[in-house]
């Protein structure tokens, strides 16, 4: 690789997965070339048939290898392919890849074999490949699972050794001339023989795979079906288990969050359930607490029994996806790790889509009792506006009656009047709250004085001010301000009113204005004990008290 043509850009950088000793080096070499030039990376593993015959250490250890590249923040792919040269140049294509890392492996060193690199090279030019080097004391790499007896390469064998028998056998009865054409002859049909035996194991393989794919599509094509329309979170965990059940023949259960955002351990787990540890559920919630997974097939107490899988939604994390089977080794194979992983994100995105229509739910049945609360004290209001008003009148005329009352009677008159006028600006009060959050009220905004706006809220409380130390601080300069004059005097009289309720007889009030920055800027002061800590926002809030329990009206 030309060393003008490396310059760290923001496109994708690819790493390739190998099975040799060397794998762990091109994934952190990836991880820190993409870190320099802040660009995305991936972690890719073609899973070639001589893959697939790996022993089971080294699958764990090709998993462990995609977990690691998942962890320094690559995006990880299994592909499934005969020729990983060609299956590399097409991902780097699709996915804008401009760099790709390999490693060395020993058979590309031979004078005889092309190595991967060589291959990428000329099936993508235009991309960048950068080859790691071996570690110093490189280990074997790993190796197929030996063939049993009669297997194909055993078969190539004996059909040749046969053929080179029944040659050496029938040369002194043909002579040299026939004993040539003869050995030519065998040598042809084993040649042809081990050509359809190898064609027939490629295309019988790739039928397999192509298999094993469709049924993880149509898999994960049906869980995705049946968790579009799951209402409730115990819908959810039953399709999940269900489907884990089927697909890998391994149990499953949900661990969702309770108070303190603490996973439990659901009341109606799985069927068969192993014994589940006080150490089990700590490695739960910390898979919880930190989004990444732990458990056998992971980097983390790959020993354990259970597979935990965070449930991570696009909003947070919403729970755990714990599974487990007899069989240890089916978490080890790449396609199948992955899959679980998707059925891990699907049902996370169906518990989030179910919570927040339970909230939905929530808000509008709020909602609607808001409003019927609202029609409610609005109709109370209209009808109780008429006959207080009345009451009013009559109250004031029975205290300029004649002849005139005695001053006992004057009294219960005057009580009488103010009672009255004091539950109609309470019903006017309401009406106007319900016109509020109705939206059909229509704000008055003219240009007024704010002295007049306080002055009308200090003689609208007079009675309750009366005796209290009450003050006002107002700059000398203020301006005009267009604002509603009636609902700014309510919340000054709300206020007022509030202060002279909850402060001892012998306190403060003062009510401050002054114009700054462009805004005029209102206050009610005083040295009460205040709104309890944490409990600020209360004072929004419709009837709202500071204890349940009072004898203030």
């Amino acid at each position: 690789m030309p060393s003008e043509a490396f310059s760290p850009a923001a496109s994708p950088v690819l790493a390739c997965i190998g099975t040799g000793p060397g794998a762990d080096l091109v994934v952190r070499a990836a991880a820190r070339l993409a870190g320099l030039s802040a660009s995305p990376w991936h972690a890719v593993l073609v899973e070639t048939p001589r893959l697939r015959r790996l022993p089971e250490d080294a699958r764990r250890r090709v998993l462990e290898r995609l977990d690691l590249a998942r962890e320094l923040g690559a995006s990880t792919s299994v592909l499934e392919a005969e020729d990983p040269a060609l299956a590399l140049a097409e991902f780097a294509r699709v996915h804008g890849c401009k760099t790709v890392v390999l490693g060395r492996t020993r058979n590309g060193l031979r004078a005889w074999t092309t190595s991967v690199l060589r291959r990428v090279a000329a099936s993508a030019p235009d991309v960048d490949l950068i080859e790691i080097a071996l570690p110093r004391q490189a280990q074997t790499p790993d190796q197929p699972a030996p063939q049993a007896p009669f297997a194909p390469s055993w078969r190539y064998r004996l059909a040749v050794g046969v053929g080179l028998f029944g040659t050496v056998a029938a040369w002194p009865l043909l002579g040299p001339a026939s004993g040539v054409a003869l050995l030519l002859l065998v040598s042809l049909l084993a040649a042809l023989g081990w050509l359809t035996i190898a064609r027939t194991g490629s295309l019988r393989e790739q039928a397999r795979m192509a298999g094993e794919r469709e049924a993880r599509t149509r898999a994960l094509y049906e869980f995705a079906r049946e968790l579009q329309g799951v209402l409730l979170a115990e819908q959810v965990e039953d399709i999940t288990r269900r489907f884990v059940q089927r697909t890998f023949n391994a149990e499953s259960t949900i661990l969702v969050p309770g108070p303190g955002r603490l996973l439990r351990y659901p009341e109606r787990a799985a069927v068969r359930v192993p014994p589940v540890s006080v150490l089990d559920m700590a490695t739960a919630q910390w898979a919880y607490e930190n989004s990444a997974p732990a458990g056998a097939g992971t980097a983390r107490l790959g020993t354990s029994k259970f597979v935990y899988l965070p449930l991570i939604a696009p909003m947070r994390t919403r729970g755990v996806l714990l599974a487990w089977t007899s069989e240890r080794s089916w978490v080890l194979v790449p396609e199948q790790r992955e899959l679980l992983d998707a059925f891990a994100a699907l049902a996370a995105i169906a518990l989030e889509r179910v919570h927040y229509v339970e909230v939905a739910q929530d808000a509008e049945v709020r909602m609607e009792g808001e409003r019927l609360r609202n029609s409610l004290l609005s109709a109370l209001s209209h009808d109780l506006r008429t006959p207080l008003t009345s009451l009013v009148g009559l109250s004031e005329a029975l205290a300029l009656s004649r002849p005139e009352l005695a001053p006992s009677q004057l009294e219960l008159a005057a009580a009488l009047r103010d009672e009255a006028k004091r539950m109609s600006t309470l019903v006017a009060n309401l009406l106007d709250m319900a016109r509020i959050e109705s939206g059909k009220i229509t704000l008055n905004l003219e240009w007024q004085s704010v002295e007049e706006a306080i002055g009308s809220a200090l003689r609208a409380n007079r009675w309750n001010l009366a005796g209290r130390a009450a003050s006002t601080r107002l700059a000398p300069d203020l301006p005009l301000v267009r604002f509603d004059a009636m609902l700014i005097e309510r919340v000054l009289c709300n206020l007022l009113e509030n202060a002279c309720k909850y402060t001892p007889a012998d306190a403060r009030i003062e009510i401050g204005a002054i114009a700054r920055d462009g805004k005029l800027e209102l206050s009610v002061r005083d040295d009460g004990p205040g709104l309890p800590p944490g409990r600020e926002e209360d004072l929004f809030e419709k009837f709202a008290r500071g204890g349940r329990e009072s004898a203030i009206p």
